[in-house]
């Protein structure tokens, strides 16, 4: 009886419900940026992105019409913003190794022997370091190659529901 009144809430505020996840998952990424600090230079793209994502959705929960279809578009325009993140992610600025895949690019740069569990990182004294650390001998470590796909994937999923979404008249009409 309990799953039953809950499948028919669920089909019934469909939309709504994806919204509001896919707002959560914009919060969520936009909590990832601050923490990392995401705010330089070209960086400042994905943290705008995200917090337009996030608007968007939010703003999806009540739009109708051809606000809703805009707010299709923005999403559309944010999957690309999300592309172009994963490119500049994979960029080189000072040669190959940014262009490959960070584990790649470690394997072919560390071919010396190590005695330490696989997965745990050493600094420059060949001491662990904890997960999630920084080595103290790493000034910068690159970014996560595929980390915008988030940001993608989201508006994605935004554009489809937001062109899904009917109006309350539509939904009267259909029935």
């Amino acid at each position: 009886m309990v799953m039953a009144g809950l499948q028919s809430f669920t089909r019934k505020h469909l939309t709504t419900l994806l919204l509001v996840l896919l707002a959560g998952g914009f919060a969520v990424l936009l909590a990832e940026l601050i923490l990392y600090k995401h705010f330089e230079g070209l960086q400042l793209v994905g943290l705008f992105s995200t917090i337009v994502g996030l608007l968007a959705a939010l703003w999806g929960l009540v739009a109708k019409g051809g606000t809703r279809i805009a707010l299709a578009g923005v999403m559309v325009l944010l999957v690309v913003a999300g592309l172009i993140g994963v490119v500049q992610h994979n960029e080189s600025e000072g040669g190959d190794e940014g262009a490959r895949p960070a584990a790649i690019a470690a394997a072919g740069a560390n071919a010396n022997i190590s005695l330490t569990a696989p997965g745990v990182a050493q600094d420059s004294d060949d001491a662990p370091v904890a997960p999630g650390a920084r080595p103290r001998g790493d000034s910068e470590t690159p970014p996560p190659p595929l980390a915008p796909l988030g940001l993608s994937g989201l508006a994605l999923m935004g554009a489809v529901v937001l062109l899904a979404k009917r109006d309350p008249e539509e939904a009267v009409l259909v029935k």
